[in-house]
């Protein structure tokens, strides 16, 4: 009787741990974050803008459900949801952050058509912070409320669904002058943060549903990279 009792405990040691081999590596939605939330929750946000100034990019970490980062993990931000026009992606997309503020050192992709996907990798530790090129038809980005975004960016890691969010269009070059200068900051003085209460995305940089001062500090953190990265700013096409 102790030999079965001692091969059943065995045997469920073992699958036990094959358990916990098959789960390690494989992207899990609640250890995962956005923005330091768990993904489980689905409150996140994504930001698109006609300039990807990594001082706005929204960090990922890709974790597995041992709570270890998943290196190198396939991120693929999916708008093919979003309203057609309302959301745009560039069909080439600028390199992407590690981490908030990094240097743009990942490699992104778009996928047009049906996919409308952009691709990116996370580092070795399992994290990537992304702001896709794109825009918006709307003169203003989506208003009156936060409200009115969509909530249509789908998040995978490695091919696991972990999330859908809320997307933020913003926009840097609020004049339509084609580059990014202190004319646009007052377009953005007077149409944005004086439009409070009523809400305008292209003047909400952090996607925090809200415009005020601390959208000011990204606007002018996203000037000073543009003066020395005009080629990445705006789209050669947009998808169609």
């Amino acid at each position: 009787m102790t030999g079965l009792v001692r091969k059943a405990t065995l045997l469920c040691v073992g699958g036990a741990l094959l358990a916990g081999a098959a789960i390690a590596g494989v992207p899990n939605s609640t250890n995962s974050t956005i923005s330091g939330s768990s993904m489980a929750l689905g409150t996140g946000c994504i930001t698109i803008s006609d300039y990807p100034s990594m001082a706005s990019c929204i960090p990922l970490v890709i974790r597995d459900a041992n709570n270890n980062a998943v290196p190198g993990a396939s991120v693929v931000l999916d708008f093919s949801t979003c309203p057609t026009g309302d959301v745009k992606i560039c069909s080439t997309q600028n390199p992407q952050g590690t981490t908030l503020a990094s240097a743009p050192t990942q490699p992104a992709s778009a996928i047009c058509g049906p996919s409308y996907t952009v691709t990116v990798a996370a580092d070795a530790l399992g994290q990537v912070c992304v702001i896709p090129k794109g825009g918006t038809n709307l003169p203003f980005g989506h208003t009156p409320t936060a409200g009115s975004r969509p909530t249509c960016c789908r998040i995978y890691a490695d091919s696991q669904l972990l999330t859908t969010v809320v997307v933020t269009v913003s926009a840097y070059d609020l004049n339509g002058s084609g580059t990014v200068t202190g004319g646009d900051l007052g377009v953005w003085l007077g149409s944005y943060l004086g439009a409070s209460p009523t809400y305008r995305s292209k003047g909400d940089y952090n996607c925090t549903g809200t415009v005020t001062g601390g959208d000011l500090g990204q606007w002018l953190a996203g000037l000073g990279a543009y003066s020395g990265n005009t080629s990445l700013f705006g789209c050669t096409s947009f998808c169609p």
